[in-house]
């Protein structure tokens, strides 16, 4: 798949998120178990669209990121490792991710699903 078209197909699923009040991988789901994020404020010059030590919906902060990125370097840098860096902020909320929990990689950096059954 294209870069591209990964591309149009995340911004469509977050359309789709915000029109719906749900999130595309968990159909059914509701606001209240929205993921949320936190930026330090001790990172908050690297992320400038993105408002530090207040917590706001992931994807959000995620869409933010991914269209400064967009405009900045292209479209390369959305698909190489995670648009919110964990070391950078906090999260809360969201589906639990417990033992088989797995999603189909969207990263060139996320593990297979036979990876992660291996223990590599």
């Amino acid at each position: 798949m294209s870069v591209m078209a990964i591309t149009v197909r995340l911004l469509r699923e977050i359309e789709e998120y915000r029109r719906k009040g749900t999130h595309p991988c968990y159909p059914g789901s509701v606001v209240a178990t929205l993921r949320r994020t936190r930026l330090d404020p001790k990172f908050g010059s690297l992320y400038p669209e993105i408002p530090a030590a207040h917590w706001i919906p992931a994807w959000q902060a995620a869409t933010r990121r991914a269209e400064r990125l967009w405009r900045e370097t292209g479209a390369d840098a959305l698909i190489e490792g995670r648009l919110l860096s964990e070391e950078h902020f906090q999260f809360r909320g969201g589906r639990a991710r417990g033992v088989g929990w797995y999603v189909e990689p969207e990263r060139l950096s996320d593990p297979t699903r036979a990876e992660m059954a291996g223990g590599n």
